[in-house]
């Protein structure tokens, strides 16, 4: 029998994942009692828009009765007695519960200090910043206003889509740092000056830490997840080193692209000006053992066979998602489908696997999902529907 509390524990994870704008893979639902089938229902269902309305009513109510909470889920997600194929309609209402009772619900009550009340109705993935304290400030995009440190001292401002937390004259604190996180949901990008006027670009679906000023005795270090620009302010006496899942990158001063998004086998460094090392997470920088990039040239580290290959690009391809649009060279499908996921904030479930390793080029700029699609159809015809924000590719 499945136990109630690991539905629960799953509730929490995956609410905290998707209002954090992070994609929710199979390997994230845990637990034998979910078949593949089942799985992908519960990733839809999340995704879907629709249920918002319903989330933010069922939070609300759970709110105003907080004592009877843990009996409502629970009576709430009970399957009923002699029910015909048990296991199956069991998942499909921890589906529902997941989508409608953890979001609105849990997120709220636990893990948004000083956020919005519970039936307050966040209705859209936010890009939200986590504050030194633990607290999460959700930024809405049209707003501008300051970011204070937990003494009311104005550490940023922010402008629509960017925070700016340059200061004339840094010279580097020397006090220990406080850690700002961002994160950037789906369909979305944001730009941040950083305290020593780096400038950093981040793509849909990725997150960056950072300082909110840096010391002036250590490197000048961020953790990225996802993609991102950076346009790095010189300080030979300083580097900047970018922290990914699996390797680092030193720079003093340059401009260059990495993608390194979680569920990518492949970190990609492309560099567009001044000069890049690279070496493996968890080692020492040595100059002599890591291995640099010149501009043009594309760095690509293996994250399995943790190896590494350079090739000479266009670094324009790699730059396009700036200006709003796509770009694809010799791109293989399953990994297109990725991209326009980030891109348009949708789910793409293609059961068409003889799709997945065919490679195409093209470029795409202001044009539909549906136009898109139909262009690659035109190459290598398929079929789809369209429910919201979720496509099917058919077999």
């Amino acid at each position: 029998m499945i136990h109630f509390s690991k539905i629960l524990k799953l509730a929490r994870k995956l609410a905290d994942m998707v209002l954090r704008g992070k994609r929710i893979e199979r390997t994230d639902i845990e637990g034998d009692f979910f078949s593949d089938e089942d799985k992908d229902y519960v990733i839809a269902h999340l995704s879907d828009p629709a249920k918002i309305e319903a989330q933010n009513k069922l939070a609300k109510e759970i709110h105003k009765t907080r004592n009877k909470d843990w009996q409502k889920v629970e009576a709430a997600i009970r399957p009923p007695v002699k029910k015909v194929r048990y296991l199956h309609v069991w998942t499909r209402v921890a589906a529902v519960f997941i989508g409608f009772i953890a979001i609105g619900y849990f997120f709220f009550r636990d893990h948004l200090p000083g956020g919005p009340a519970p039936g307050d109705g966040v209705k859209e993935q936010h890009i939200t910043l986590r504050l030194p304290d633990g607290s999460i400030k959700i930024l809405e995009e049209a707003e501008n206003g300051d970011i204070r440190d937990r003494n009311g001292k104005i550490v940023g401002i922010r402008r629509g889509s960017s925070i700016n937390y340059r200061k004339e004259g840094h010279a580097g604190n020397t006090t220990a740092p406080e850690y700002h996180e961002i994160q950037i949901p789906f369909g979305k990008t944001f730009e941040l000056v950083l305290s020593d006027g780096t400038t950093v670009t981040l793509n849909a679906g990725s997150s960056l830490k950072y300082p909110v000023h840096f010391t002036g005795k250590r490197d000048r270090q961020v953790f990225l997840e996802g993609e991102a620009y950076f346009d790095v302010e010189k300080n030979p006496k300083q580097p900047f080193v970018v922290e990914t899942d699996g390797i680092n990158v030193q720079v003093l001063g340059t401009r260059f692209v990495i993608n390194s998004y979680k569920e990518e086998s492949r970190i990609r460094t492309v560099l567009l000006e001044g000069s890049v090392a690279l070496f493996e997470k968890g080692e020492a920088y040595d100059p002599e053992k890591a291995a640099r990039l010149i501009p043009g040239q594309k760095a690509t580290w293996n994250k399995t066979q943790k190896d590494i290959s350079f090739e000479e690009v266009d670094t324009g391809l790699y730059t396009g998602w700036m200006e709003g649009r796509l770009i694809f060279n010799h791109v293989p499908f399953n990994e297109i489908l990725r991209r326009l996921e980030r891109y348009y904030d949708i789910t793409i479930v293609n059961k068409n696997k003889a799709l997945d390793k065919e490679v195409f080029t093209a470029s795409f700029e202001g044009e539909s999902i549906e136009n898109i699609l139909n262009s690659f159809g035109r190459n290598y015809p398929f079929e789809y529907t369209v429910q919201g924000d979720n496509i099917v590719i058919n077999p």
